[in-house]
């Protein structure tokens, strides 16, 4: 279930496909995101994008997936996740989590599978905002 709009990022240490991640300070990075409902989250790491933009992957640069169904590395220890539920980042760091009602800029997306406990990767549709 990989694949989406990925854009090319320059990377802020190893990161892994799934990770969830976060714009950094000066805009010219992407890092794990590291708490709940950050609103500088921008997509996942996928190595399998539908369409790349930005160029080939290069040593110290990701894809980075921002629109589409992709793998996600989602935690349920915060609470189970349902299909359907709604995704922002969590505190487990490059993780998200499910929340009844996001603030406004922390939505990830939406799960299309469910984790009803512990850490997996899961297909979810990403969707912002």
């Amino acid at each position: 279930s990989s694949g989406g709009l990925a854009q090319i990022f320059h990377a802020t240490g190893a990161l892994q496909v799934g990770d969830v991640v976060r714009i950094n300070d000066s805009g010219e990075r992407v890092a794990r995101v590291r708490k709940p409902a950050d609103p500088r989250v921008v997509g996942v790491v996928t190595d399998a994008p539908g369409v790349l933009l930005g160029g080939v992957t290069r040593t110290g640069a990701v894809s980075v997936a921002i629109a589409g169904v992709v793998l996600c590395l989602v935690e349920a220890e915060s609470g189970p996740v349902q299909a359907g539920d709604l995704l922002v980042s969590s505190k487990v760091a490059g993780h998200a989590c499910a929340c009844s009602s996001p603030v406004d800029g922390t939505r990830l997306g939406k799960a299309l599978a469910p984790l009803a406990k512990g850490r997996g990767l899961i297909p979810v549709l990403l969707t912002g905002g």
